[in-house]
């Protein structure tokens, strides 16, 4: 429940984050092998319907900026913008298997049930949220949600120096990259990281 994964598992209640989540049909867990994404957030009956691949990364040792962090991150995310495509017909590996309805395990623990809102199998939520992505009027969001890797404020603050430090620099470049290739898709980015 204290992790990044119980925030997001919760749609951020209790935080100012839970506008952000609204009050979507689907949501699963994808996390640990060849996952492709750590979650699918979908909101398949909303005026604007939305698809939003949640990608988590958090580290044990608090950073203010660490560009390695970041480039594990951006990169899983990268690799994983086709599910995003229109008409695309790449489905997560769990999705053949009737994967999500297994549970996931970790060193911390097992979470039964990886679909956390929506029913049915996993092919048939595979279906609606590629359904959704089809849909010329989706909203399509990939979210990079960081626990201790990057802090806003000191990154704007050590971009703003006259010399930047070279990780904001490399952190800056990743951030740009990510942005520009998920707008490839017709998508927006957005950044959740610590004050």
């Amino acid at each position: 429940h204290n992790s990044l994964f119980g925030i997001i598992d919760s749609l951020g209640a209790g935080t100012t984050l839970g506008e952000h989540f609204g009050d979507p049909d689907i949501l699963v867990c994808d996390d640990m092998g060849r996952e492709a994404a750590d979650f699918f957030l979908c909101d398949t009956s909303a005026a604007t319907p939305r698809v939003v691949l949640i990608h988590a990364k958090a580290s044990t040792q608090k950073h203010s900026c660490s560009a390695s962090g970041l480039h594990d991150v951006c990169a899983q995310a990268m690799k994983n913008l086709g599910y995003l495509a229109m008409f695309s017909q790449e489905r997560p590996a769990r999705v053949g298997s009737n994967g999500w309805s297994k549970p996931w395990r970790a060193d911390i623990g097992v979470v039964n049930e990886r679909i956390r809102r929506g029913t049915g199998t996993s092919a048939a939520i595979w279906k609606k949220i590629q359904e959704t992505v089809n849909n010329p009027l989706v909203q399509k969001e990939v979210w990079l949600f960081l626990g201790q890797i990057l802090s806003k404020q000191t990154f704007e603050t050590k971009l703003a120096k006259r010399t930047p430090p070279a990780e904001a620099l490399q952190a800056a470049c990743l951030l740009h990259a990510a942005m520009t290739d998920v707008a490839a898709v017709g998508g927006k980015l957005r950044i959740i990281c610590g004050p």
